[in-house]
């Protein structure tokens, strides 16, 4: 079935390839300054959320997209791969840079986010996939996994909707909780962040 993406997007830094739209640098490069700033924006306001757990992990977890691209156009397919070293709990945040943050793990389907040791857990679940739609711009997707299952996982479990949504003071206090259980579980957790954008076709 057809998801919205609520974490679509990537760091447009390196230059547009070349193309029907090579012959407009002007406004090609106006566009690379719009990314870079989408991207600077979306770092400075989840700075703590990027820099959560980066040190004093305690084991392997990687985070990707389904196909490895990290730019994505309006309508295109989107989904996740995770992978971790050990057993454990995960939680998948996506913070964008029209200012909104979702909690993509735990959610409405897969309420208790497990992955085995080695193992590899995709998102969504199954056949479906994410479809990349307006608002576009950068995401930041930030996976933490927990060797045992931190109180506030189940705290994030949606009532209504597929993905729980966070306003400003949530994720920040959220932000607080997880650095504080971090801080009592030392090399019991791990860390992986990805940057992703999408553009309009």
């Amino acid at each position: 079935s057809r998801q919205r993406a609520f974490a679509r997007r990537a760091v447009a830094v390196a230059a547009p390839a070349g193309g029907a739209g090579a012959s407009r640098p002007g406004r090609e490069a106006a566009a690379a300054v719009g990314d870079l700033v989408k991207s600077l924006r979306v770092i400075a306001e989840n700075s703590d959320l990027l820099l959560l757990g980066r040190a004093g992990g305690g084991f392997r977890l990687a985070l990707a997209t389904g196909d490895g691209r990290v730019r994505f156009s309006d309508g295109e397919q989107l989904s996740y791969t995770l992978e971790s070293g050990q057993d454990a709990h995960l939680l998948l945040i996506a913070a964008s840079s029209d200012g909104s943050v979702n909690v993509l793990l735990p959610n409405q389907t897969t309420r208790a986010a497990r992955i085995g040791a080695n193992g590899r857990l995709r998102l969504p679940s199954g056949e479906e996939s994410f479809y990349v739609t307006a608002p576009f711009g950068t995401d930041l997707i930030k996976a933490l996994a927990f060797t045992a299952k931190p109180p506030f996982l189940d705290e994030l479990v949606p009532r209504n909707g597929p993905y729980t949504s966070l306003n400003r003071a949530q994720a920040k206090a959220l932000v607080g909780r997880i650095a504080a259980w971090m801080d009592a579980n030392p090399g019991r957790f791990a860390e992986s962040v990805i940057f992703i954008e999408t553009t309009a076709r």
